[in-house]
């Protein structure tokens, strides 16, 4: 079997990129123009389809198991690692990571995810969370295109 350097590189240099966007306390969106970015879809300008799905009981003051869902419905390999998602809560018209949820332990791996199919990944919310507007975001990779986005999950409120 032949690796090419390109592909070992990408293989190396992605779990820190993902590491990084899962570790960043970033105030604002991420940064792409305003006007590419779908909530629940890969922030990319052909539209490719990667959505980033929440799915359980969202209590309020948080505490609650949730699932995280990647769907790729498109024609090329997305890479991933779910661990490595932040949780947002709206602020104005920006969003902000939450505090201390960015603090778990994940593996520097990365996944790759075939054309129409999903992943999931079972996470908690954590418990005190305030009322307010929410958000997942996680970065993917579309392999082909050796192109990183960030997909995230439609907005959803603690009550």
């Amino acid at each position: 079997m032949r690796i090419s350097t390109r592909s070992s590189l990408t293989f190396l240099v992605l779990p820190l990129l993902l590491l990084a966007v899962g570790c960043e306390e970033s105030s604002t969106s991420p940064q792409v123009e305003d006007d590419l970015f779908q909530p629940g879809h890969a922030l990319l300008a052909d539209g490719t389809p990667v959505t980033l799905h929440v799915e359980g009981l969202l209590t309020p003051g948080g505490g609650a198991d949730v699932v995280l869902r990647l769907d790729n419905q498109s024609d090329e390999r997305v890479g991933f690692n779910l661990c490595f998602h932040i949780l947002e809560e709206r602020d104005g018209e920006s969003w902000v990571t939450v505090p201390g949820y960015e603090s778990r332990v994940c593996t520097l791996v990365i996944h790759f995810l075939d054309p129409g199919n999903s992943a999931n990944y079972n996470t908690t919310l954590p418990a005190g969370l305030e009322a307010g507007e929410y958000r997942f975001r996680v970065a993917v990779n579309l392999a082909d295109r050796e192109e990183m986005a960030d997909v995230a999950t439609e907005p959803f409120t603690m009550h």
